[in-house]
Order: structure tokens, then sequence, then C-alpha cells
């Protein structure tokens, strides 16, 4: 057979999973026919090898564990011993099928080249991906002037330095164990190992086992098991496991030449095609709550049970209401969220009982609801109290502190566990149980991250019914969070009160382009008087306006009226909250116009709208690689971002209408706290490195230090500390901007 002959038999017989049939193969034959009898380890260990190397998101993890080596100190053990593993089994794999294959045995270089490549990718990936770390921490050296005015930035080049010598020192470590598997007699490769693994022999059996006693540790501890391994040493398990169970199949496959792991394959894409695989049901909550009050009939009783509101009467000055819009962007947008928030209230005691609600998206979401929490348990809704002139004692907080404290929590590891063991194995069997549903994993970190918060406190707000979580009476904000309808591309909002209230059109989706959960999930006995609210817990709820996938799946909600619906991230529609935003403040109207009947004897309140987002006005310049394929995906998620920017500007557009209608009297405005996404690429993911923490600081706004001159422009697109400055000193004019609102300062100038 000619090569050309074979190398098509050889694609079609893999494609397959055959032994495609040899006859007088030439020396290139031969040696495809070696890489082809170890092809699961070695597919394996360039895959891991990738994952290992390219991600931001893995690249994050090392600066994570590089910056805090103290805490750390387990993990960092573990994942080498894990790393050393990793590497001895998928080399033992290589060998074991080489052994036991048919292929004649004269290629000698490529078959012990083999072993040596699956075992080796995996720390010469690591190392690039350590070094790749490393060069990214250097950001650059600001001017004397802006280091002065900004020390929290000298605090952030100093994390960045340390970490970068760590992150190289890692390398190198991986570099060492790169050479030791490739160095013959030498290292990994000496004789006193040779000798030890021939006493006690590797099989792939052996593997197969310790995945499977993996799989049963993964499930039965998600996330205290998870947070102990950590995220590398998780996903090095998962390379043994995935990798040990390919190369039991394969070789079974080819000893009986069939397709026996495209036939594995084949039956899970069949119970996917089918639906029989979906165990991402969202937990529902029966209550007896017959429906929702309108957002307006809720207003009232908030609006009336401020106990500051004759502070403003006094005054002659308009009662201040925020509403806040929280963007999407994983934990960073988290963290961006509940910091702004924390330190405004900080600063003004009484902040969170002027917050009417929080609009959040993904990460806003969590952040927004870990400043709901925290503002239930430490805030109350009490006469003035004035606001801080200078920072805080100590320069930080309480809120912020335990802000930051939460936003810490590994949130990945738990995640990742689940997706890579119990979750990954769903996909191969049906369906009867939701208890591994990675989602569940990722939630039950969300309610132990609050326990360690305070752990004498029995009554942890995330695991309590969504709609019990809020009063309108007291200090804590309502929490909306959007997320997305898959099958028809709607806004879902969890809401604890309807936004639009369209009498008898019985709110319908199509005409509002919003649903509200509660009215989709409630049961029914008769007619609508019969009606039941369906519920789920505080962070079901933040999952689902989370769930971007692949990281968190599509949760599945069977209704009454409409059957199953599937439930994504709220920034397919919409990233920032502000469409919902806008809606709520449209839907408030009564309350600021200066003569309406609706309001009663009420006198009118101030809306301010604060934006949290991370929107960029420099645009950088994107990959064009692989355009046939990826252009689809690359519109989709400009699009995404577009919407996002279409739906502020239509808020900001709102507010200049509302500055020069007299009915609306300038009585809703806004402020907006931005992230330089454009200089700080920050990763999108559920684990921040204490760098990335502290660049979302210097982002959060300080109003004591509004007035000064930090930097440039934002717009100016040759210095990228000007830029930082720039936007620093926005934000702190929007945090200046909230204070003086609610102190009341005349002649205060932001």
């Amino acid at each position: 057979m000619g090569v050309r002959k074979f190398l098509l038999s050889f694609a079609w017989c893999a494609a397959l999973g055959l032994q495609p049939k040899i006859m007088r193969p030439g020396p290139i034959a031969q040696r495809i026919n070696v890489v082809r009898a170890a092809r699961a380890p070695l597919f394996v260990a360039i895959v891991a090898g990738l994952f290992l190397a390219y991600p931001p998101q893995t690249r994050e993890i090392y600066r994570a564990l590089a910056e805090d080596l103290t805490g750390n100190l387990w993990q960092l053990a573990l994942s080498l011993v894990i790393l050393c593993a990793a590497c001895f089994a998928l080399s033992f794999m290589a060998r074991e099928l080489l052994r036991e294959s048919s292929v004649p045995r004269t290629p000698r270089f490529t078959r012990r080249l083999l072993p040596i490549l699956c075992g080796g990718l995996i720390p010469g990936s690591l190392s690039a991906g350590l070094y790749i770390a490393a060069h990214e921490a250097r950001i650059g050296t600001p001017p004397a002037e802006t280091l002065e005015k900004m020390p929290e930035l000298g605090v952030l080049l100093q994390a960045l330095d340390a970490s970068r010598a760590n992150l190289i020192t890692a390398g190198l470590i991986c570099t060492l164990i790169t050479i030791s598997l490739t160095v013959p007699n030498a290292g990994l490769r000496s004789l006193r190992v040779r000798e030890f693994f021939a006493r006690h022999p590797l099989r792939i059996a052996h593997m197969v086992w310790f995945s499977l006693f993996c799989l049963v540790f993964f499930s039965a501890f998600s996330v205290t098991g998870s947070q102990l391994v950590g995220p590398i040493g998780i996903f090095l398990l998962a390379v043994i496991g995935v990798g040990a169970m390919a190369s039991l199949l394969t070789r079974a496959g080819d000893r009986r030449h069939l397709p026996v792991l495209s036939c594995v394959i084949l039956i899970a894409i069949l119970l996917s095609l089918f639906d029989l695989t979906d165990n991402h049901r969202i937990q529902l909550i029966n209550t007896d709550s017959p429906r929702l009050q309108r957002a307006v009939d809720v207003f009232r009783q908030w609006y009336e049970s401020r106990a500051d509101r004759e502070y403003y009467a006094s005054r002659q000055r308009p009662y201040p209401v925020f509403i806040v819009a929280a963007s999407g962007g994983g934990l960073y947008a988290a963290h961006h969220a509940a910091t702004v928030l924390a330190r405004l209230q900080d600063q003004c005691p009484n902040f969170s009982q002027h917050v009417f609600a929080i609009s959040g998206v993904s990460g806003g979401s969590l952040g927004g609801a870990l400043f709901a929490n925290l503002a239930r348990k430490q805030a109350s809704n009490s006469a003035h109290v004035d606001c801080l002139s200078g920072p805080p004692p100590g320069g930080e907080g309480d809120f912020e502190k335990q802000s930051n404290r939460f936003i810490e929590t590994d949130f990945l590891s738990p995640l990742l566990g689940a997706t890579l063991f119990p979750d990954a194995m769903q996909r191969f069997l049906p369906a009867f149980t939701s208890r591994f549903d990675r989602a569940r994993a990722f939630e039950s970190t969300l309610t132990r991250a609050w326990s360690k918060l305070y752990p004498e406190n029995k009554d942890n707000p995330w695991g309590k019914p969504f709609l019990e979580g809020w009063n309108p009476k007291a200090a804590a904000p309502a929490l909306i969070l959007n997320s997305t309808n898959v099958e028809h591309g709607y806004r879902i909002a969890m809401t604890p009160f309807e936004i639009i209230d369209m009498g008898e059109l019985d709110n319908i989706v199509s005409l509002s382009n919003l649903a509200e959960f509660h009215r989709l999930s409630e049961v029914r006995a008769g007619d609508s008087s019969t009606a039941r609210l369906r519920d789920t817990t505080l962070a079901t709820a933040v999952s689902l306006s989370a769930r971007f996938p692949w990281v968190l799946p599509a949760g599945r909600l069977t209704t009454q009226r409409d059957g199953p619906l599937r439930i994504v991230d709220g920034g397919y529609v919409e990233n920032s909250g502000s469409e919902t935003v806008f809606d709520l403040v449209q839907a408030l109207a009564r309350f600021y116009e200066s003569e309406n009947s609706l309001r009663g004897d009420l006198p009118p309140v101030q809306i301010h709208v604060i934006a949290i987002t991370n929107l960029q006005i420099l645009q950088a310049h994107g990959s064009f690689g692989l355009g046939e394929a990826l252009s689809p995906i690359r519109t989709m998620l400009s699009a995404r971002d577009t919407r996002a920017v279409v739906a502020l500007s239509r808020l900001w557009r709102f507010i200049e209408v509302c500055a020069i209608y007299s009915e609306c009297g300038k009585r809703v405005d806004g402020s907006s706290f931005t992230l330089n996404l454009f200089d700080f690429d920050l990763p999108l993911g559920w684990l921040l490195s204490p760098s990335t923490r502290k660049i979302v600081e210097i982002h959060s706004g300080l109003s004591h230090r509004a007035g000064t001159y930090l930097g440039g422009s934002n717009i100016d697109d040759r210095d990228k500390f000007a830029r930082l400055g720039a936007y620093a000193a926005n934000n702190d004019t929007a945090a200046c901007n909230v204070v003086a609102l609610i102190q009341v300062i005349k002649d205060r100038r932001c």
C-alpha cells in the first residue's frame, strides 16, 4: 500500500476508531501506526497542554497562587505531586499501549519518543503558561506624581513584582521536571526510578480505578474537597482520568477491531440529542403567595418607611433614591459592583436605605447580592447620619473588608471539580437526579463563603427563598437579577415585584421583552385566583443570572403553561442591567414628576442611576484568525457588547431629556463607575488574584479624593497610566456626586 492510500485509510479508520490494515508499510506509515497506537494519551496531553498554557483564566490561576504563597502552600505542594503523577501516568499509558499493540517494533526512535512526549507536554506547557503570566505581570512604571496621588498603585506594582519572581521560579521548576523526563538515565528517567516502576508496574487499569476514586471524592466533597485540591490539581487529576479511560477504550477497540471509543462518544451525543442527560433542573420552592405586588405599590411602602425623610424635607430637597445597574463580567464584575457599593456605604451609613433596587447581570448580580446581604446584616433604616469627610478609619470600612473577604473565596475549584468529574460522567448516562449538577456546586460555594464570614449566624441568606430576602421597610435594597430565555431570547428578571404592569394584557412578553421569573414558574389549580408562586433560593437566583455556557449550564425550568424553558446568562440580551433599570424608572414616573395625582401627598423624589459598568471608549483590535469558522461567534459576542452600549445610551438620553422636560424637572440623573479593560484585560472567571482585585479596587471610586488630577484622558491612546488616572478620577467624581446627594452639600464641587 502506498503512503497516499495508507494515509487515506488511516484517516477513515481513525474517524471510526478502527485499526487500519497494513500491507508492506513504509517508514512513514510505520511511524503513523506507532502514533496511532498511543493516540489516546498523546491527544489528551496535547489538549491539556493547550489549556495549561493558552487561556488567560489559567494564567490568572497561576498569578493567584504566586501572589499568596503562604496561603496556598498546601495547594502548591499537592499540585506539584499531582503534576508528577500526571506525567508518569500519561507516559506509562503510552508505553503500555505500544507494548500491547500489534504494530512493528522497527521505528524504535518513535516508540521511545512518544511516551517521553506524552509525559513532557504537561510540565512543558505549564512552564510556558507560567512564563507568559510572568511577562503579563510587567505593566510598566508610572510617573512619580501618579504614584504619590495613588498610593494603591504602588502596592499593586509591588505585588506584581513579587508575583513575577515567584512565577519565574515556578516556571523553572516545571522546566526542570520537563528536562528530567527527557534526558536518559537522569532525573525521573534514572535507573533507580525505572527499577522502582519495574518492581511496582503501573497499569492503565490502576489509573482507571484511581479516577473512579476521584469521581467519588469530588461527588461527595464537591466544595471542601475541591478547594483543598485547587484548580490546577483538579485539572491534572481529570487529565489522568480522561487519559486512562480513553486509553482503556482504544486498547479494547484495537484488540477487537471495533470502534469502542467512537461508540461511547456516539452514545453520549445521542443521549444529549434526545435531552436525556440534562441534570440542570432548577430547584423550586412552593410558596403561599398568590402574585407579586406592583413596583409602584412597593415603592410607595418603601418611600413612606424611610426614617431620614425629614432631613431632606427640612432642607427642601427631594429625597434621593438610587437605582443601580451592575454589569456582567464574572468575578471581577462582582468585585467591582460590591466594592463600589461597599465604599459608598462605609462613607455614608445611610446609603443602603436610599438604594431602592440593584439590577444585576452575571457577576454584577453576585456583587449586588453580596452588598444587599451585608446591608441586611449590618445596616438599619435610621435617621440621618452625616457622611465621613475623609476615608474611613484604617483606610477600609467594615463593608469593604467583609466584601473583600467574600470575594477572596475560590469559587472556581468547586465548579471545576463538579464539571470535570460527576457532571462530566453524567454526559454518558441518563439523568435521574440533579444532585451532580455543577451549578449546584457553585451555589453551595456561595452559601459556604457567607458561613465563613459569619460562622455564628445560622440564618444564611444565600440558602433562603429569594422572596423572603427583601423587606421594603428595611435598609437593604431589592434585587433584580437578569437572565435570558434560550428558546425566545427575551429577558427574564428575578424580582420581588412586578416591574411592568400591563393590566389586562397580562404582561405579554412579546410586548414588554421582559418576563418575570415568578410569573413563569407559578402554578394554578384553576383560574388566576388559584395561582401560587414558586420560588428559588438566592444562590440559585444569582447562578441563573451568571450561567454563561459552557462554564455554567443552562438551567431547566418546567412551567405549567409553556412547558420546559432554558435560562442562561442575562448578558446574552443585555450585559449592563440598564435595560431593566430603564423599565423600572419609567414605571416609577409618578414619584419624580412635578405634578402627578397618583403620587398623593408624597413629595417627589430624586432618582439617581448608578451604572457600574466595564464598557470601553477605546477598543482593542481583535484577532482575525480562523475567520471562516469564528467570525459568526465573534460577531455575536461583539453585538452583545453593543446592545449594552445601546441600552446605556438610551438611559442616558432619557436623563438628558428629563433635564429639559419641565414635568420631570431634572429629578432623574446618574453617575457611572467604569473599569478600564482596554489596558487591563481582566479574565472572565470565578477566581481572582490579589493583583486583579487591586486593579478593580483602583477603579471603584474614592469620594474624598474627588477633584484631584490623577492623569490625562481616558481616550488618550499613548499613555496607559494617564488613562488609568482618568478612569480613577472619573469614578472618584461619581462617588462624590452620590455622597453630595445624601449629605446635601450645596457648594461641594466634584
